[in-house]
């Protein structure tokens, strides 16, 4: 919900555990670092804990957690670093269901956007992301969608896509990603009909 004060505490602890032997255990040990660091704006720390676990991840789960961490810094990494990320995803000997691969085409269209793409497959994501039912990584990716659109001067093709984000984060007071969305609509209001 935007509070990151709070979120920063309740990781601590786990950041503070020593190495373990037990997979679940060190990815959720690495996951509680890797988020700290995101919280404190280090980027090249939170890639390069992501990038440990996605060289070897345990399970699934390990890798859709460290591939969304990868994905909230992505604007902050470079094209190659991203497309190493990409490839340790793409390569991880772990199960792949629907959610995977959708959290993966989420973060495939994010760096084709970023690297300047034409037409990065959002729409394709968000499909995905509907079928895993994952609606919170439905609205992010709508956002971010929209995000690039406004970016490109596409501000009308967005307003379906804001009032969809906006109706699954209000009930959740998700205020940094309302934020984004008010940021979008002034975008997109002061476009030229």
């Amino acid at each position: 919900r935007g509070d990151r004060q709070t979120a920063a505490e309740r990781t601590r602890e786990w950041a503070a555990l020593d190495p373990s032997p037990d997979m679940q255990l060190e990815s959720c040990r690495v996951w509680s670092m890797a988020f700290a660091a995101l919280l404190e704006g280090r980027t090249a720390d939170t890639l390069a804990l992501a990038r440990q676990r996605l060289q070897a991840p345990a399970n699934t789960t390990d890798l859709e957690t460290h591939l969304d961490l990868a994905a909230e810094v992505a604007e902050n990494a470079t094209a190659d670093a991203l497309g190493e990320l990409l490839d340790l995803a793409d390569a991880a000997d772990v199960l792949k269901p629907p959610s995977t691969a959708a959290g993966i085409a989420r973060f495939r269209a994010k760096v084709a956007a970023l690297g300047g793409d034409e037409e990065p497959e959002f729409g394709r994501a968000v499909a995905l992301l509907r079928e895993s039912e994952r609606r919170v990584l439905v609205a992010m990716t709508l956002v971010e969608q929209t995000e690039w659109l406004a970016g490109k001067g596409r501000s009308v093709e967005a307003e379906p896509l804001l009032a969809e984000a906006r109706e699954i984060f209000e009930p959740l007071g998700a205020r940094p990603w309302l934020e984004r969305i008010d940021a979008v609509e002034v975008v997109r209001e002061a476009a030229p009909a």
